[in-house]
């Protein structure tokens, strides 16, 4: 079963399918049950049993690929929504549907979805319907005034991923590509891309402003955290030759790396694009990330393995050779131990936990693992 499919019809014809059925016979154990020699079987026979009902749930759903409509994943499902931070920020949600405060920020609605949605919790369940509606709604109303968060309109107006593709990067994450506004930012990240393939030096990008930092020349922009999210979470975009460019535009980034921390002068005013300083910790050996570099790692790796062609980006696949190499030594588990906030806040950058207790080593073994086999699967490695 397709868990996304038909998404925008949800949405706009109010026409979800959500069951709260519970299972109450006990299960003492989960097992995979296909019979096929995947890769760290015997992990993920572990993390079904020992991790979180979220790690168990996504490990079914998005690595072995079982149907979310039997009575065990209902059940697991259930047990998800019934926690205590999912609880929490569902008690955010007002009656016009919108959830938490402005909209691009900490508990505000870009953030809570993310979460709810990194959670395993259904897109088509009604609390991510609701608020997906009212941000359209909101959207059509006022030109996405209610959704700027200051400097929006003007990363926008310089192609480096304002209002318009945050906006659009939350209905992707939960699978509403269809939209036109959404469809119009797949082309501007598109755009964001290709720009790259006639870069052959970043003096041609950007310049050293009184010493103090770098600003952007005019006419130049760069891809930013939000570009390459959008890809990551949209599919209608792959054909041969938006997937080439793609990849060219990829690997001459990773050549011209590292590149410094760019701000946009805009009358004055200094505005920071969102991360578009990523590329840089793909050209790195990934053992010498400190625990906060661990954590950004994780996130941005595992985007770059939706798009589905890590095995045409030689630097990036290195990495994970390093990490199957790091898994294969220590009994198929990530056991380096990470502490650092990006790990559990969850805003609109970081935030990669799907244990409450990000204390205990065990949960953050079971979650970086489970991080691991993830980018694995989306890389097609696993």
């Amino acid at each position: 079963m397709k868990r996304r499919e038909n998404s925008l019809n949800s949405i706009e014809n109010n026409r979800w399918n959500y069951s709260y059925a519970v299972l109450y016979l006990k299960v003492d154990n989960f097992y995979l049950e296909s019979e096929e020699n995947m890769r760290y079987q015997d992990t993920l026979n572990f993390l079904l049993n020992n991790s979180c009902d979220s790690i168990k749930y996504r490990i079914k759903r998005d690595i072995l690929n079982e149907s979310i409509e039997t009575l065990e994943m209902l059940k697991l499902q259930k047990n998800i929504l019934q926690e205590k931070e999912v609880q929490e920020l569902i008690a955010l949600q007002k009656k016009d549907g919108w959830i938490g405060g402005s909209f691009h920020g900490e508990k505000e609605p870009e953030s809570i979805i993310r979460f709810l949605i990194e959670k395993g919790i259904e897109c088509n369940n009604p609390v991510i319907v609701r608020a997906l509606r009212a941000i359209l709604l909101i959207g059509l109303k006022s030109d996405d005034e209610a959704l700027s968060f200051g400097v929006g309109k003007k990363l926008d107006s310089y192609h480096l991923g304002g209002t318009k593709m945050v906006k659009s990067c939350v209905f992707a994450y939960a699978g509403a590509e269809e939209y036109d506004f959404v469809k119009e930012q797949i082309c501007e990240a598109l755009y964001g891309f290709e720009f790259i393939l006639n870069i052959v030096d970043i003096n041609q990008v950007c310049r050293l402003y009184k010493t103090r930092f770098y600003i952007f020349n005019e006419g130049m922009f760069w891809p930013s955290i939000y570009h390459l999210r959008l890809l990551a979470f949209t599919n209608e975009w792959k054909n041969t030759k938006n997937i080439k460019m793609l990849t060219d535009s990829l690997n001459n980034m990773l050549n011209l790396a590292p590149i410094p921390e760019i701000k946009l002068l805009h009358k004055g005013q200094r505005i920071s694009p969102a991360k578009i300083e990523f590329i840089n910790l793909f050209t790195r050996d990934i053992f010498t990330f400190s625990s906060s570099e661990w954590m950004l790692w994780f996130h941005w790796t595992e985007l770059v393995a939706r798009l589905g062609i890590i095995n045409d980006l030689p630097i990036i696949k290195k990495q994970l050779v390093q990490l199957i190499e790091y898994l294969d030594n220590n009994n198929g588990m990530f056991s380096k131990t990470l502490s650092h906030y990006y790990f559990t806040k969850w805003n609109s950058y970081v935030g990669l936990s799907l244990d409450h207790d990000w204390k205990s080593k065990d949960n953050k073994k079971n979650n970086l693992t489970f991080r691991s086999l993830l980018i694995l699967k989306y890389a097609n490695l696993l």
